[in-house]
Parts: structure tokens; C-alpha cells; sequence
């Protein structure tokens, strides 16, 4: 939602949940820092995702459906963002 720009509040949010969350958890820091880079890289290339009917959608693959919106990170820049190898290794509770 920070990457679509939904609202303002929560870009002025952004910076207390990148520090904050990760001191709280710190056993998952890294990788609190590594979802919300991703999260955002991929909701700022992402097509309007408000008015996306996923409704209509339910029968197609979800690669197809991440693909037609744009939530498809190559992996070299995930790679360059987060230090993580594998496109799985992020944890999607917190996006």
C-alpha cells in the first residue's frame, strides 16, 4: 500500500514501521527490512491494484495474475534489495 500510494499517512508511517517492528522482533529484523523493501519495489511498478476486480479472477493461475499487474520482481533486484537468493524466502504475512 506505501508503494501504491494510497495515502499519505501511511508514507509518513513507513519510516516507524521499518525502525520499529524490526527493534520489537529482533530475530526477524532482516527479514522484516527485506519484506517491507520488496513490498514496496513491487506495490511502486504495480498497476492501480484499488480497481483490480480479483473477484473476476479467481479461476486464473496467480503467476498470470501477478504478471498482468506487475508484482513480478526479477530476481537480480530482489537480490540487490534484500540480500535474499531465492523469490520464496520472504515471509508474506507482513505485506
Amino acid at each position: 500500500m506505501i508503494g501504491q500510494g494510497y495515502s499519505k499517512f501511511l508514507q509518513v508511517y513507513e519510516p516507524i514501521v521499518r525502525h520499529f517492528y524490526p527493534f520489537i522482533l529482533r530475530s526477524q529484523a532482516q527479514q522484516i527490512r527485506a519484506n517491507l523493501t520488496r513490498g514496496k519495489a513491487l506495490g511502486e511498478q504495480a498497476r492501480c491494484l484499488l480497481v483490480y476486480r480479483f473477484e473476476d479472477n479467481w479461476s486464473r493461475p496467480i503467476e498470470d495474475i501477478r504478471a498482468e499487474l506487475g508484482l513480478v520482481l526479477d530476481s537480480q533486484q530482489f537480490d540487490a534489495e534484500s540480500g535474499n537468493t531465492s523469490d520464496r524466502s520472504y515471509s508474506p504475512i507482513l505485506y
